[in-house]
């Protein structure tokens, strides 16, 4: 199986020592990273499935805390968003951001340069707008993500894909700081965390499995579905890179959920922010 260390590239700070058993001392914080009005909810069906219909979908990160470890998985909107209380309108979305996450940080006591690991479920704008924050940690991304990213920048902005909202990491002082993995990867070598691959939203779209110690298993889902229906009615969004994937990602994670009896959080989901309680609260 493979860990965190079998990356094309680590740092220091990724050495740990493994707890007696998976899971033990494992928290999961829920951070509000936002919001997005959808003006036209269509766009997240290829099949015109919500032709004039909106929503409001929240947006999630999430801090794992393990040990000496503390693991941020996604970033949000950009933070600058914040200032304008009215919201930043892109498109079909209207943005909005009410607190930033050094502000939510500091809650607990944290700076941005405390977060040991950042990992991106993909590259997308909702989820990786503060990574450059984050300039102490081991960026962690699949590597389908990181070449599309790289090698095709022209393919990765039709897919809204931007290198961009990390590229303090694409720099080539500090590229021993990319941890690129491909597949499944257990993040910390104990099965408490581990990568779970997902194609097709994007090239190297990936979930999050943990295994909490009262909780027991938990999954955040990415953007694998964007809303309960949206799973109901195996949706595809109209900007989604590759179809036949994501359908295919779509019964994979729905088989492990239910072969482990886990805990799904549908991250754009407002109902879903009530399985984790309010920070600075935590789930364990």
């Amino acid at each position: 199986m493979k860990s965190l260390l079998s990356g094309v590239a680590c740092i220091a700070l990724l050495s740990f020592s493994t707890p007696s058993y998976a899971g033990e001392g494992t928290k999961l914080y829920r951070l509000d990273c936002g919001s997005v009005d959808v003006i036209d909810l269509n766009v997240f069906s290829d099949t015109d499935q919500y032709v004039g219909q909106s929503k409001n979908l929240t947006v999630s990160c999430y801090l794992i805390n393990k040990g000496d470890n503390w693991l941020l998985w996604d970033t949000g909107l950009n933070g600058s968003i914040a200032e304008k209380p009215e919201g930043l309108t892109s498109g079909p979305f209207v943005l909005k951001v009410k607190e930033t996450l050094p502000q939510q940080l500091a809650k607990i006591n944290l700076k941005p340069e405390d977060i040991t690991h950042v990992a991106l479920s993909h590259s997308h704008f909702d989820h990786s707008g503060n990574v450059n924050l984050f300039s102490k940690a081991a960026l962690i991304i699949q590597q389908a993500e990181y070449e599309t990213l790289v090698n095709t920048p022209e393919l990765a902005g039709k897919y809204h894909m931007d290198a961009s909202n990390f590229d303090y990491f694409l720099k080539e002082e500090n590229k021993a700081q990319l941890n690129i993995i491909s597949g499944d990867t257990d993040l910390f070598g104990d099965g408490s965390v581990k990568a779970i691959s997902l194609p097709g939203h994007t090239p190297g779209h990936m979930a999050l499995k943990l295994r909490l110690p009262k909780t027991g298993v938990v999954f955040l889902s990415g953007d694998q579905w964007h809303f309960d229906e949206n799973r109901m009615f195996d949706g595809v969004p109209s900007f989604n890179y590759n179809r036949s994937d994501t359908i295919s990602s779509s019964d994979k994670l729905n088989r492990l959920v239910a072969n482990t009896q886990g805990t799904l959080i549908i991250q754009h989901e407002a109902k879903d922010i009530e399985k984790i309680p309010a920070f600075p609260a935590y789930l364990d």
